[in-house]
């Protein structure tokens, strides 16, 4: 037998099966790719329901306390408060607050910085400017939100328009 001609089928052979590798990793590339993109999908949805779970919840907590919602109104109002319903009402606010940071770097991370960051910074921004106890509120706890980690989203929202 001669070895030249084997060797010759022999590399054709090899130089087949790298090209069917080749399509094969492509092939196998594009359904990764479709996959991750499913999942980040997936991902952008799942934050956008803890955000809206969020204030949802912060909603209805007002909502099922009607002593809570009258101090949520006065206090927002810049109205004189006892002790209590001022630390109720800061309580309430400061986790508005952070709830507001925390979506507004779930966006960052997610990639949603052309309108959902933005949004969120400028109505906080307007409820600052706007509201005497939101005001209030912010000014008590904005440096604590920059100092746990959050100075992206302080930025943005004193720069907001």
């Amino acid at each position: 037998m001669n070895t030249d001609n084997l060797n010759k089928w022999l590399s054709l052979a090899a130089n087949f099966g790298v090209v069917v590798g080749i399509f094969a990793l492509v092939f196998e590339l594009q359904q990764n790719q479709a996959m991750l993109e499913q999942e980040q999908k997936m991902n952008m949805l799942t934050a956008r329901i803890t955000d809206m779970q969020q204030y949802q919840d912060f909603r209805w907590t007002l909502v099922r306390d009607e002593e809570l919602m009258q101090i949520w109104l006065d206090g927002m109002g810049g109205k004189e408060l006892t002790p209590v319903q001022d630390m109720r009402f800061m309580t309430t606010c400061v986790s508005a607050l952070w709830a507001d940071a925390a979506a507004f770097e779930r966006s960052v991370a997610m990639g949603r910085t052309d309108t959902t960051t933005k949004t969120i910074a400028t109505d906080l921004r307007h409820r600052i400017d706007e509201i005497p106890g939101f005001k209030r509120c912010w000014d008590a706890t904005e440096q604590a939100i920059a100092d746990y980690g959050f100075g992206e989203f302080v930025d943005a929202v004193k720069n907001a328009e």
